[in-house]
């Protein structure tokens, strides 16, 4: 190899594009509704959710306020406050 391809080379990352099996995970996860549509949700199993639960369900849910958007324009911070009062909400109803 001559330095010139070496050079030409060095700034290209190796990038391959996605299987068939990585693209059809990818799209179901996209379809996945939001947690506080799942009518089968964690919170209504009569159980105590854990804090480490919760924080994971308002990471999901507001993953998803974003990617309702187009992941353009807002800002993470707003989504993750959106996502927690609704996630809070929904857990305060569920257990009352």
């Amino acid at each position: 190899m001559t330095e010139e391809t070496k050079a030409a080379g060095a700034g290209k990352s190796a990038r391959r594009a996605p299987t068939k099996k990585e693209k059809t995970a990818a799209a179901e996860r996209s379809a996945k509704p939001l947690e506080t549509e799942n009518p089968t949700s964690k919170a209504e199993t009569g159980r105590e959710i854990t804090p480490e639960e919760r924080w994971k369900m308002i990471g999901e849910a507001a993953y998803y306020l974003a990617e309702k958007r187009g992941f353009s324009g807002g800002h993470p911070a707003e989504d993750w406050r959106m996502a927690e009062a609704e996630i809070d909400a929904m857990l305060a109803k569920k257990r009352s």
